[in-house]
């Protein structure tokens, strides 16, 4: 277990020294047009930083190290994973904080004792399939069909409103 840890962080680590040459690290329009000629990307026409050009389609960010004269010590699964991370960043920014709100919503308990038909903040449908279903968390609550977003965010309200009346 120790040792599959380390290789996980060592991983992680070479992934972010990849990271930092890339946004560190400077590319010349001679040293790069080719590359992005090849790509079927636009020429530059001024030094551009690595991590700028990794984000275009059809440009690895190993070439790039290569074309910038970077000696790649790395493992090519690093640098993948890496170039993915670039690539994709607001896309699994997104997907992290959608993940975080799904961690978040397993720990919202939701009262056993609600009636549902009284929230009146709830769309029909919503307040008819939770009085069905009876969730016992708000990301129970999030997966059933037809209980939209903002049913979600109207519960979230509705369960500390009766929370803040018990507490007073």
């Amino acid at each position: 277990r120790d040792d599959e840890q380390a290789i996980v962080d060592a991983r992680a680590e070479e992934e972010r020294q990849i990271h930092d040459i890339a946004a560190s690290t400077s590319v010349t329009p001679a040293q790069a047009n080719a590359l992005l000629e090849a790509a079927g990307s636009a020429a530059l026409p001024h030094p551009v930083k690595l991590v700028e050009l990794a984000r275009r389609h059809g440009v690895a960010l190993d070439d790039l190290l290569a074309a910038a004269g970077v000696q790649s010590k790395f493992s090519s699964e690093s640098l993948l994973s890496a170039d993915l991370e670039i690539k994709y960043s607001g896309y699994f920014a997104r997907e992290r904080m959608q993940a975080d709100r799904m961690r978040q919503m397993g720990d919202f308990p939701i009262p056993g004792d609600l009636t549902y038909s009284e929230m009146k903040s709830l769309s029909h449908e919503a307040r008819q399939k939770l009085d069905s279903v009876q969730p016992r968390t708000l990301a129970q609550a999030s997966r059933i069909p037809g209980v939209s977003p903002s049913d979600i965010q109207n519960l979230v309200i509705e369960v500390e409103k009766r929370r803040t009346k018990v507490r007073a």
